[in-house]
């Protein structure tokens, strides 16, 4: 099969993810559209119902309002989420009253209640009803999306651990997964989906794998054009050959945010935490393509099938 078939059969089984009445990450790049093409034919025939999409890009925002597909912003996402919280709050605090009404109107008067009825009284007055923490908790903002699909440059899978019990696909689990994203630009948003999301899939065609990370891709450095001279001697003084990302005019690559990308070629790196930390301590560096045990699952086609790596 071609490369473009094996990219079209990951995500074609990845499809099976979603489910009806989900908020959706959206990712981006050209293995990412054949799952957006998926869902909307999905919610065109009716097998997809309530769906909503956020996007990773103003590209993956474009293509998917021409498909049909319902998006929304993550930032009106969490508003909404918020506003629902402040609603249940709402009912409570209206429940709340007319408990205390209730207890004020009672043929008890607290002039002339005996102690312990008082004490029991405000007792009551001072309970609220029971509603389940998770429903007001903050934390939950941080799971808006149901699901985020999206693709990789590259894939490490590590302690795998067979599990042959999926029909028509080689299953194999798995204790982690770390990514290499960025090849389209847009790693900074798609990680912002990531760690917004319950549950990450990652659809890939076999040439993705790789045994040591940054040894098949550059890694995407995304810089704040005041700080791009500095961020690139940074980089190579950590041992990396650096390149200004381009258009094909030569015109300076610039990222849906506004920033610029410097292209760092590390041949394998070999201490992966310690690469992602000194890098997420850069003032001038705003996002880049390392996502360490970002997936729940990979679905990775090769012309023996597709084989589903878990987490």
């Amino acid at each position: 099969m071609t490369k473009n078939e094996l990219k079209k059969l990951a995500a074609q089984k990845s499809i099976d993810e979603i489910k009806s009445g989900m908020i959706i990450g959206l990712g981006s790049g050209s293995t990412f559209q054949y799952a957006l093409e998926i869902i909307a034919e999905k919610i065109k025939n009716g097998e997809l119902k309530d769906i909503k999409g956020v996007p990773s890009s103003i590209e993956t925002e474009k293509r998917s309002k021409e498909l049909g597909i319902p998006v929304i912003t993550l930032n009106e996402l969490i508003i909404e989420n918020l506003s629902a919280i402040s609603l249940a709050d709402g009912e409570w605090r209206i429940k709340k009253d007319q408990m205390n009404s209730t207890i004020l109107n009672s043929q008890f008067s607290i002039l002339n209640s005996k102690p312990s009825i008082l004490n029991s009284q405000f007792s009551i007055l001072n309970s609220k009803p029971s509603i389940p923490n998770s429903q007001f908790s903050i934390l939950n903002s941080q799971f808006a999306i149901d699901i985020t699909l999206d693709g990789a440059d590259e894939v490490t899978v590590s302690h795998p651990d067979p599990d042959l019990s999926g029909e028509g696909s080689k299953v194999k689990g798995s204790k982690s997964f770390h990514l290499i994203k960025g090849g389209g630009g847009a790693h900074l948003r798609e990680k912002v989906l990531f760690q917004n999301s319950k549950r990450t899939v990652v659809i890939i065609d076999d040439s993705k794998l790789s045994d040591s990370l940054g040894s098949k891709s550059l890694l995407p450095v995304e810089v704040i054009p005041f700080a791009v001279e500095s961020e690139k001697k940074f980089l190579e003084w950590l041992g990396a050959k650096v390149s200004l990302r381009l258009y094909e005019d030569g015109s300076d690559f610039v990222t849906d945010e506004g920033n610029l990308i410097l292209d760092a070629d590390f041949g394998g790196i070999k201490n992966l935490v310690e690469l992602n930390s000194l890098l997420n301590n850069r003032a001038g560096i705003v996002g880049h393509g390392l996502f360490l045990d970002a997936a729940s699952v990979v679905y990775c086609a090769s012309d023996d099938g597709v084989r589903v790596y878990k987490s």
